[in-house]
């Protein structure tokens, strides 16, 4: 159980709002919540801009965004356990992890997209590698990723 709230907004667009020019900047962000304390992460937000149709390509957009997420008590417990378990670090980590990202999204055909993304993480913690023997230090996340819609390549 929980509560979860997402926005987005534009707050400009090149036309004026009148018609045609697709570029336009939209705020986004959301809020979520778990109200249940054995969930791994107590409350996430994050917040940030998207450019649509950068270099006047309708189907494109950039973003930039930060986010912030918190751990609850047990999870961090659970990878400092699980960090003594392999002989690595006793201490805790960070509750609170913050993240800097800047992503993309490129069409190159109707159906195949290219979504570059870098982000700088600040505190990050070991949720997806529980066997570290360290708590993992901020650092850059760097990935691309080619998607195809199906969907649409299918006539739905």
């Amino acid at each position: 159980s929980g509560a979860f709230f997402k926005f987005q907004q534009t707050v400009w667009r090149a036309d004026g709002g009148q018609g045609g020019a697709p570029q336009a900047a939209q705020l986004f962000g959301s809020l979520s919540a778990a109200a249940d304390d054995k969930q791994p992460f107590r409350h996430f937000a994050e917040a940030g801009i998207s450019w649509l149709a950068p270099f006047a390509r309708p189907p494109d957009r950039l973003n930039l965004k930060a986010s912030y997420l918190r751990l609850n008590p047990h999870q961090l417990e659970f990878q400092r356990q699980s960090r003594i378990a392999a002989g690595g670090d006793p201490s805790r980590g960070s509750k609170d992890v913050y993240a800097l990202e800047g992503n993309g999204h490129f069409a190159l055909t109707r159906h195949l997209a290219l979504e570059p993304s870098v982000q700088y993480v600040f505190n990050p913690d070991n949720y997806y590698n529980p066997g570290a023997t360290e708590i993992s230090g901020d650092g850059f996340v760097v990935a691309l990723q080619l998607t195809l819609d199906v969907g649409s390549l299918l006539g739905l």
